[in-house]
């Protein structure tokens, strides 16, 4: 845990993989080329009227600009630490599944556009192009 931009960015810079919470944390990392996992427990009844109310397949922002599973989510009941602990064993483990994340988060970034808008207001931008759109 770090708190701070330049302790997150060296965090960021030397890290193989990591494992964030959903937030604007994995889009940080995305657009950093950081491979990471998603994992996140919310109290039941908190959890229960999201559930009620989603529109979307996933919760991680990459996920959703990607319109598919970039990176592994691990949500409520389902965040458990063998499943995330395997997950980030195969990040770590496996190149060309880092490899795979990393492209699909070039791709994220080349979606976000650059004209120096910050990027997350441009993922914001996207995220309610996509709710428009359902």
């Amino acid at each position: 845990v770090v708190q701070g931009p330049s302790l997150r960015a060296d965090a960021f810079a030397a890290a193989d993989a990591a494992l964030a919470a959903s937030g604007t944390v994995s889009l940080e990392l995305a657009l950093r080329g950081v491979p990471s996992v998603v994992a996140y427990r919310a109290n039941p009844i908190t959890a229960a009227l999201v559930r009620r109310m989603l529109l979307l397949p996933y919760v991680a922002l990459p996920n959703i600009l990607a319109g598919e599973l970039v990176m592994p989510e691990f949500l409520q009941e389902n965040c458990q630490p063998a499943g995330i602990a395997n997950a980030l064993s195969e990040l770590l483990d496996n190149t060309d599944r880092r490899s795979e994340q990393r492209q699909k988060f070039s791709n994220i970034l080349e979606m976000l556009g650059g004209g120096g808008v910050a990027p997350s207001r441009r993922a914001a931008e996207a995220v309610l192009r996509i709710l428009e759109a359902k």
